[in-house]
């Protein structure tokens, strides 16, 4: 699987456009695109998350079960990066049993996107950086049958003048989600009956 920024002088835009061109994969309907103009595939991360479950074992029957969505903070100021989260939704009988396994998945998640390695380092940094990830219930992220969410897979949240990243994404989780939390941006270990936000 080939993605990213292409940095050969044949991928720059016929217009002759300094900046990179993309290779994309994945539909752009439904997918939000950093300040960059990277547009990020929810297929991408979908397939992220199937990899990430098989490298770290989660059970097949609970891989399954887990629901997904990518949100990206802008902030209110033009000059300033983006904020990538990502929100993963799992029945309540799953997170307890596998508490661990799926602490884990929140961390290393992103690990498995193509699109990890060239945001990760500082060369585009000031475009797009990681802002963690959080598991909540998955009665936040409805369905209304097989593989037919009523919710965006995934979301772009622009901050007010003078709230962090972290405040807006808590506000999203909050006000559009009505999450309730299992595992917050800084929890490592899980957490027991989370019933409120706390991030």
């Amino acid at each position: 699987m080939t993605r990213g920024l292409a940095d050969s002088p044949k991928a720059l835009c016929p217009c002759g456009n300094p900046l990179p061109a993309f290779r994309f994969l994945g539909r752009v309907g439904g997918s939000v695109s950093n300040r960059l103009g990277d547009t990020l595939f929810i297929e991408e991360f979908g397939q992220a998350l199937t990899d990430a479950c098989a490298r770290l074992g989660v059970p097949r029957d609970v891989a399954v079960r887990i629901r997904l969505q990518v949100v990206l903070v802008r902030s209110a100021r033009w000059e300033e990066h983006d904020s990538l989260y990502w929100v993963l939704g799992v029945p309540e009988e799953d997170f307890t049993r596998h508490r661990d396994v799926l602490a884990a998945l929140k961390e290393q998640f992103i690990e498995h996107w193509v699109g990890y390695h060239t945001y990760a380092g500082s060369r585009y940094a000031a475009y797009m950086r990681f802002g963690g990830g959080v598991v909540i219930d998955i009665a936040a992220l409805p369905h209304a049958g097989r593989d037919k969410p009523k919710y965006k897979l995934s979301e772009l949240v622009e901050a007010t003048e003078g709230q962090s990243y972290r405040e807006a994404f808590e506000a999203h989780l909050r006000d559009r989600l009505a999450a309730r939390i299992y595992l917050g941006l800084e929890d490592r270990d899980g957490a027991r009956d989370r019933a409120t936000i706390r991030l």
